[in-house]
This record gives C-alpha cells, sequence and structure tokens, in this order.
C-alpha cells in the first residue's frame, strides 16, 4: 500500500498501516535508518512507507535487554516494572426514573433509580470482570473490606493512569491513586551488591547486581 493510495481510506486499524513521522536524519537503528522505517515485515504486508508498528518494535528493541542479562545500579530498585493500583470510590445515588448506562472511567454499568455507591460498586465490579475476560486492562478488582462503595483496583500495564470522573445522574467516581506505577519490564533477581571505591572518590559506592531471568 502507498502512501498515496492509503489517503483514499483506512485499511485497517492495525498499526502497520498508520503512517509514522520519521525525525530527519535519525539513524537510531543500527546507525542505518530512523526508528519507525519501513522494514521487510511491513513491505511483505503491503506496506511501503513508515509507520507506527515499525516504530513501535524498533523502541522495543532499542530498550528491552536480553534474559541473562546483568545490570547494575546504586538505588538497589529492580528494573522490573510496577503496575498502579487504585481506588475508586463512588459517592451519591442515582436519580434518572429510566434505568441509565453509566460510563465509570470507560467501563459501562447499568443501573436503576436510587442505587446508591455500595450497589453501584456491586455492578461496576461485575462489569470489570467482563472487562477482564473480554479486554483485559484489570488485573485484579475487589470490593474494600472497609468500604462497600469502594473498588480496589489493580492493572495490568505499568503506565500512569490519572483518570477524572464526571457526576452522572447524581453518581460521582473518585479514584485514589493507593500505589503509582512504575517504569520498567520483565522479571528480575536480585544477585547481590558490592562496594567499590571509585578513582578520585572519597567513599565507597554501593552497587547492586540484578539479573534478568523472565
Amino acid at each position: 500500500m502507498t502512501i498515496t493510495n492509503n489517503k483514499a481510506s483506512i485499511r485497517s486499524r492495525e498499526a502497520v498501516d498508520i503512517q509514522f513521522k520519521v525525525v530527519p536524519d535519525n539513524t537510531d537503528v543500527l546507525g542505518n535508518q530512523a526508528y519507525g522505517s519501513c522494514t521487510i515485515t511491513s513491505l511483505d504486508k503491503g506496506v511501503s512507507f513508515a509507520n507506527a508498528q515499525s516504530a513501535i518494535e524498533d523502541v522495543r528493541n532499542m530498550a528491552v535487554n536480553d534474559i541473562g542479562t546483568i545490570i547494575t545500579n546504586d538505588t538497589g530498585i529492580s528494573p522490573a516494572g510496577q503496575a498502579q493500583s487504585d481506588k475508586w470510590t463512588i459517592s451519591g445515588s442515582i436519580t434518572s426514573v429510566d434505568p441509565v448506562t453509566l460510563s465509570i472511567f470507560g467501563v459501562p454499568v447499568k443501573a436503576v433509580n436510587g442505587d446508591s455507591g455500595t450497589e453501584l460498586a456491586v455492578k461496576l465490579l461485575a462489569a470489570i470482570r467482563t472487562v477482564m475476560v473480554e479486554i483485559g486492562i484489570f488485573d485484579t478488582a475487589s470490593i474494600d473490606s472497609g468500604d462497600p462503595s469502594t473498588l480496589n483496583i489493580k492493572f495490568k500495564d505499568n503506565q500512569t493512569h490519572t483518570l477524572t470522573q464526571d457526576i452522572q445522574y447524581g453518581i460521582n467516581v473518585t479514584q485514589t491513586i493507593v500505589s503509582p506505577a512504575k517504569p520498567g519490564y520483565g522479571a528480575w533477581t536480585r544477585m547481590g551488591s558490592k562496594d567499590i571505591t571509585f578513582d578520585g572518590q572519597p567513599t565507597a559506592t554501593t552497587l547492586h547486581y540484578f539479573k534478568r531471568i523472565g
């Protein structure tokens, strides 16, 4: 598919069909070409221009170390990522004569007049479990043992998610980030640490060693 042909219609939602604007004079990929440039895999799919899928693959290859790689740092913090954990608290009650469908952070929840935060928490949890099966997104979800109008949420990814929720039919949902997301990837094991005094430095630096195992 050429750029000209692609302007006429969108063939699919695949990232390989989305044109990517490369950085001029960039040669980050093996000193040969810019990240996102067309590759043989792109060409095999009928795409002859720089594309989003190629950019994603290139950036991943630059950032991710192979299993067995050992890295060091002076913080002692694992290179592994960490998912964000939230509390979602529902307040108010539904004020609508007719049944309604709320969109709670994008999750559709059916409700009826008079539904309280506690009742909606149960319905939201059921809706989230459906999303978990059909799409993913959530790693775990449960109703808080100390507050039945609050859900404890953990995501599958390690992006930072700051959500805002408007009041709908008398209901308001508040997000509280309990544990922030942490950049990183893979599974790592801590091998140990070692104190090293570098030339010209008055004190030793403790270096921590981590090995990627998955």
